[in-house]
Parts: C-alpha cells; structure tokens; sequence
C-alpha cells in the first residue's frame, strides 16, 4: 500500500506481467515500486501530506448515505482481461450490506470541495471480491 506512490506504466506492466498475468513477476514489481519512482514534485508532496484528509472527507459523505462501511487500504489492483490498464486504489470502502452499492468512486479531493462518481461493478464481479454480500438483482 504505501508504495503505490510510484510510477507504473503500461510498459512497466508489461514487464511485470510478462511470464504469467495471473502471477506477476513480484521481483520485478518490487525493484519498479521501490527503487526511488516517486517524484518529489511539489504536487505529488502535498498529494501525500493531504492523503489521510481526503479520506477523511469521502468516509464522511459515504457515512451519510450508508451505516455499514468496512475501509481497508489497498494495492495494485493486475486486470487478467487488460493488464496495461492497472491502477492503484488508496483505499477499497466495502458497503457491507447491500452489493448493489458495491463500484469504484472515482474522488477529487480539495479542501474546497470533494467530487465523487461512483462507476458499479457488475453481478459477476461483486460475487467474487465479496462472495458474502446480499446480491439482489432487479429485472
């Protein structure tokens, strides 16, 4: 978790998942993530300084739409289907009790303002990352 700050580009990915998507090359994924990739820009400073009130800020919102929310920090999430379009959450929020909720917020946090959208995840989906939720679905 504390080392998704890094860069990791599709080609990157591509390296990493050279041998096996569904086992990517953890020795090559460790020397790209810690060998210094996190740049010391300004932006990407105060983006690390800031972290903890972000989420801060999302749980609160999120809290007052929904009671039963599990957070748990989170990874390099590897696509089987398109690789080259891995991603880094901060933070995976579970809606505990109803799976129709379960998607990815897509959040922009300022100290102005915070900007949600949530993209749902699909019935599939939602049944493997959280195999003990309530799935009701509607025709």
């Amino acid at each position: 978790h504390e080392h998704r700050w890094g860069y990791l580009t599709a080609l990157k990915i591509s390296a990493i998942c050279k041998t096996s998507v569904a086992k990517p090359s953890r020795s090559i994924l460790i020397k790209i993530l810690c060998r210094g990739t996190v740049p010391n820009t300004e932006p990407v400073q105060w983006g690390r300084k800031q972290d903890r009130k972000a989420l801060a800020a999302y749980m609160e919102v999120s809290h007052a739409i929904h009671d039963l929310l599990e957070e748990s920090k989170y990874g390099l999430f590897i696509s089987s289907v398109a690789p080259h379009v891995s991603a880094f959450s901060d933070v995976m929020v579970l809606y505990m009790l109803w799976a129709w909720c379960a998607g990815n917020d897509f959040v922009c946090w300022t100290p102005v303002d915070t900007y949600i959208k949530r993209i749902f995840y699909d019935a599939k989906f939602v049944l493997v990352m959280v195999p003990n939720c309530m799935l009701s679905l509607v025709m």
